[in-house]
């Protein structure tokens, strides 16, 4: 059972199967859009750390998003989340590389706040730098 069908019959007792059908279309829509106007922004913002926040950077990224559309629209549905998955793995490398390179920094700060008493454990420090009477 897919989603879209999940959906519909969810809001089938109440609005009948017309308005569930109609219901349905439009949750589908309305996510595939605020997923594209998501992906967007945060691509948009991703590349402006790399490239620069020029207004030609960003209309480089723009018009290379809207090219894509189409033909990510038109791949196959596996072939897409490979692609997904591959680029996140190819992001998490970087991650990975500066976690071994700031082992010792990290293993420091979690030594010095597992060694504070259990109460002050997650309390986030007073901004004024009082005690609360």
């Amino acid at each position: 059972m897919t989603r879209a069908t999940k959906s519909k019959r969810g809001i089938a007792p109440s609005r009948g199967p017309s308005g569930a059908l109609i219901a349905a279309i439009v949750v589908v829509v309305l996510f595939a859009y605020s997923t594209l106007v998501a992906w967007g922004f945060y691509g948009l913002q991703a590349w402006g750390y790399l490239f620069g926040n020029g207004p030609r950077a960003q209309w480089a990224y723009k018009i290379l998003y809207i090219v894509a559309l189409p033909p990510a629209a038109a791949i196959d549905l596996g072939r897409v989340v490979g692609i997904v998955d591959s680029s996140f793995f190819l992001m998490a490398i970087p991650n990975v590389i500066a976690l071994y390179l700031c082992a010792g920094e990290l293993r420091r700060d979690v030594r010095a706040y597992l060694a504070q008493p259990e109460e002050d454990q997650g309390a986030l420090p007073d901004p004024i730098g009082s005690k609360p009477s």
